[in-house]
């Protein structure tokens, strides 16, 4: 890409790059510094790595703050239509079990913690 194409991009998306947050201060200190994270390593196709890419360079937000968002949301409807799937007592059990598991090192390994 010629450095006049450069110069051009980076006018056009400088506003992109200014991240805007109503958190205060020290939620964003603790979740840049990995508090309360997990590292998962995801997988994906080219065309969504691409997406991604774009994502990051054009709407700059980094690929994990929108992978986080996505994730969270679909997340939260998953384990609420499984909660609604099972009575209030298995489900008691059932977050036992994924925790014993988490605190064994299972948490992200995709076997459900299976040596």
């Amino acid at each position: 890409m010629a450095d006049d194409d450069e110069d051009a991009l980076r006018r056009l998306f400088s506003k992109a790059k200014e991240v805007v947050t109503d958190a205060p201060a020290e939620v964003v200190v603790a979740e840049a510094s990995g508090i309360g994270r997990v590292r998962v390593t995801l997988r994906v196709t080219d065309e969504v790595a691409e997406g991604l890419d774009i994502i990051a360079t054009v709407g700059g937000q980094s690929k994990n703050s929108f992978c986080e968002a996505a994730l969270r949301r679909a997340v939260k409807a998953k384990v609420a239509a499984l909660k609604g799937a099972v009575s209030a007592e298995e489900w008691d059990v059932l977050l036992r079990l994924v925790r014993r598991r988490q605190a064994g090192g299972a948490r992200g390994r995709g076997d459900g913690g299976a040596v």
